[in-house]
């Protein structure tokens, strides 16, 4: 069980130490019973959250901690953040660029987090240079952001969906369902993993996101209310960008490895805003022309 996992579990536990029943987490995570339950019980053995009582249980944050340290805790310590938008693409200015502003001393960002995101960027980098639609580095960078910009809306869409039904509201999603990211690009089984029999793969899933998603996603602009609005911003990015990935088996690969990131907490963020101005950085004069 890694470390995010805690942290995605331990964002949805309200900080006002009300307590949230352990099924509407589970739903919210879109976890498997047995993750669910590992997860909770590192967190519950940790010190940090406990058990509350109601049908089929609830967890609640635990408000007077233990004077031992526990070890789980230090590594979700949250710092707080701004947004940046300083990034030389379309796409990329709509990532969640999240900047520490407390010193930014590299032992303070949570190790796993790193690698985590660190290696998932290797390993799609690895999927693209075999592609034939992408020859250059500034390509990577531009597939890689709105790949990861559908994933974070769709958390995003997500966590607001949830404070809705906690606060007995109805969530009005931005993306209609079969163009949300749980739907054509990671639909999930039971156990929480991605459902390969359903997902779209091959000829099949290119033809899904050059024909159908971007053309959706590019005509928000035109129905949106104003240049301010996340729909207007959604519309001008996929007008400016289009998918260069012609193998619809490396872009299967492509999102299985963007599926597994978490943005549930400030630290996660943080790290993909650095890892990420790292890339463009790393670019060069084709970042500079890009």
């Amino acid at each position: 069980m890694s470390d995010s996992d805690h942290q995605a579990l331990l964002s949805h536990v309200p900080t006002d130490g009300s307590g949230i029943g352990n099924q509407s987490l589970r739903e919210a995570l879109r976890w498997g019973e047995k993750r669910y339950d590992t997860a909770r019980d590192a967190l519950v053995g940790a010190g940090i959250v406990e058990k509350g009582r109601g049908r089929g249980g609830s967890l609640k944050r635990v408000t007077k901690r233990p004077d031992k340290p526990a070890k789980i805790e230090s590594s979700m310590a949250v710092s707080a953040g701004l947004p940046s938008s300083a990034v030389h693409t379309q796409a990329a200015k709509a990532l969640p660029m999240v900047r520490s502003t407390s010193a930014n001393d590299p032992t303070s960002r949570t190790k796993s987090g790193n690698k985590m995101f660190e290696q998932t960027f290797k390993n799609i980098d690895d999927v693209l240079w075999k592609d034939a639609g992408c020859t250059s580095e500034l390509d990577y960078t531009e597939q890689t952001s709105w790949l990861l910009f559908l994933k974070y809306l769709d958390a995003l869409e997500n966590e607001k969906s949830t404070e809705a039904a906690l606060d007995g509201r109805k969530y009005q999603h931005i993306l209609d369902k079969p163009y949300r990211w749980e739907i054509w690009a990671a639909p999930k089984s039971k156990d929480g993993t991605i459902d390969h029999h359903t997902a779209q793969t091959g000829d099949d899933l290119i033809a899904f996101v050059n024909s159908k998603l971007f053309p959706y996603l590019h005509s928000f602009k035109a129905k949106a209310t104003g240049p301010n609005t996340i729909e207007y911003k959604i519309g001008e990015i996929f007008g400016e960008i289009k998918n260069r990935i012609q193998s619809g088996y490396n872009l299967r690969e492509i999102i299985d490895h963007i599926d597994e990131l978490r943005f549930a907490s400030q630290t996660e963020k943080h790290e993909l805003s650095h890892l990420y101005e790292a890339k463009i950085k790393n670019m060069g004069n084709a970042g500079r022309n890009g």
